[in-house]
C-alpha cells in the first residue's frame, strides 16, 4: 500500500491533459518552453552547458521521438525523482530455459562531449503479488540479477542532433531466466544536469494492447507491465499516468530448445525463436501478433550494427513464420531483431555455420 500511495501523491502534480505538452526551465539563460510555446528548438534537442531542466509532467525535457514508427514518450530525468523505468516479459519455461545475455534499447536526447555521466542497465525477476484486498499488483521488478553501467556517450544518441539517434546492442554477463522478468534501467543524475539530458523512448500512448487489470472474486488485480521507479519503490505508468505505452528496451536472449518454446511475450507479441539455430543457409523467425502490426526483422553483428533489414506493413494477427537466407553471412554469431509498430520486440542471438 505504501507504494500505491507514493504514486498516487507523485501523479497528483498537474500532469492531467498534459499528456503531449513540455515545460522546462533552463538557466543560467532562462530559456523556458510551456505548453503550445516550444522556443529554442526542443524538438531539435537542444541543451546548453549550464542548462538545468526539469520534468514539469511526465514527458521528460524535450520533445517526443519516434520509436520504430510512431511517435512516443521519452523517460529520463525526472521532476518528480523517478530515476527508474521497466518493462516485463513473459516466459513459459515449460519445454526450453532462456539466456538473456544483453539489452537493445533506444535512448534520445542530448549530452556534452566530455560527459562522464552513465545509465545502468538492468534485467529484474518479477516479485510476487502484492497490496491488500481489494487492490492488488501482479508483481514489480524485484532481484536484480544482472546490471552494467553504461556512459550515455555509447547509448546510440547523436550529441549533435544533426542526425536521427539509434538503438543500441549492449552485451551483458549471461542469466537464465525460468519465468517472467522485468529490463530497463535506472539514474542517479544530481542537478545541475550541465547540458547532459536523456532518456529511453517509448511508443505513443494506446499501443499497449495487454489487459490493464482482472476481477479475480473481490479483488482488481492490476497487470504491471512498463513501469516507473522512485527510491526503489515501482508502479505501472497505466495507474501512475493513465498512459498505455511501451518503453525501447528489449533482452536479447539465447532461446535453449530442443524444437520449439512455448514463447516469451510482451503486450501483443510472442516471440517463438529462430530455428534452425544454428544456421547454415536459412532460419526461419517464427512469431505471433494478437492484432495486426507492422513488423521489422535485423540481423545485426554482435556490435549491434544492422546487416540486413526486412520490413512489411499490416501483418495480420495469428502466427507467422519468415525465412531467413544466412547463406551469405560469416561463420559467427549474430542478432536477429524482431519489432512491432504497436513498440513490442525482442532479440535473439543465432550462430551462422558453415
Amino acid at each position: 500500500m505504501k507504494k500505491l500511495l507514493l504514486f498516487t501523491v507523485a501523479a497528483a502534480v498537474s500532469i492531467s491533459g498534459m499528456a503531449k505538452d513540455i515545460k522546462v526551465k533552463g538557466t543560467p539563460s532562462n530559456r523556458v518552453a510551456q505548453a503550445g510555446n516550444y522556443e529554442n528548438n526542443l524538438s531539435a534537442k537542444g541543451t546548453a552547458v549550464g542548462d538545468t531542466f526539469i520534468l514539469i509532467n511526465h514527458v521528460d525535457t524535450f520533445f517526443y521521438y519516434s520509436f520504430t514508427d510512431t511517435p512516443g514518450y521519452v523517460y529520463g530525468m525526472s521532476y518528480h525523482s523517478y530515476d527508474a523505468a521497466a518493462e516485463r516479459y513473459d516466459f513459459n519455461p515449460a519445454d526450453s530455459s532462456l539466456e538473456m545475455i544483453g539489452i537493445l534499447s533506444e535512448f534520445t536526447g542530448h549530452y556534452q562531449p566530455s560527459t562522464t555521466k552513465s545509465v545502468r542497465l538492468k534485467a529484474w525477476s518479477q516479485g510476487p503479488l502484492t497490496g491488500t484486498s481489494p487492490i492488488k499488483y501482479n508483481g514489480f521488478p524485484a532481484t536484480v540479477r544482472d546490471s552494467i553501467d553504461v556512459l550515455i556517450s555509447h547509448l546510440g544518441i547523436d550529441p549533435t542532433g544533426g542526425h536521427a539517434d539509434s538503438g543500441k546492442y549492449t552485451p551483458m554477463t549471461p542469466v537464465t531466466f525460468t519465468d517472467s522478468f522485468f529490463v530497463g534501467f535506472t539514474m542517479n543524475y544530481t542537478l545541475p544536469l550541465q547540458g547532459d539530458t536523456i532518456g529511453l523512448m517509448s511508443s505513443s500512448d494506446g499501443k499497449r494492447l495487454s489487459t490493464l487489470y482482472t476481477v479475480v472474486g473481490p479483488d482488481t488485480i492490476y497487470n504491471e507491465r512498463a513501469v516507473i521507479g522512485k527510491g526503489g519503490l515501482w508502479g505501472d505508468n497505466y495507474r501512475i499516468f493513465g498512459l498505455r505505452n511501451d518503453l525501447a528496451i528489449f533482452p536479447v536472449v539465447i532461446i535453449h530448445a530442443p524444437v520449439t518454446v512455448h514463447g516469451i511475450s510482451r503486450n501483443d507479441f510472442t516471440y517463438f525463436g529462430a530455428y534452425p539455430n544454428p544456421a547454415t543457409t536459412n532460419t526461419n523467425v517464427k512469431f505471433s501478433l494478437k492484432n495486426a502490426a507492422s513488423v521489422t526483422i535485423k540481423i545485426m553483428d554482435i556490435t549491434g550494427r544492422t546487416l540486413k533489414e526486412y520490413a512489411q506493413s499490416n501483418v495480420s494477427a495469428g502466427e507467422h513464420v519468415v525465412p531467413i537466407e544466412t547463406s551469405d553471412l560469416a561463420a559467427g554469431n549474430y542478432i536477429i531483431s524482431v519489432r512491432t509498430s504497436a513498440g513490442d520486440g525482442i532479440g535473439q542471438q543465432i550462430t551462422v555455420g558453415k
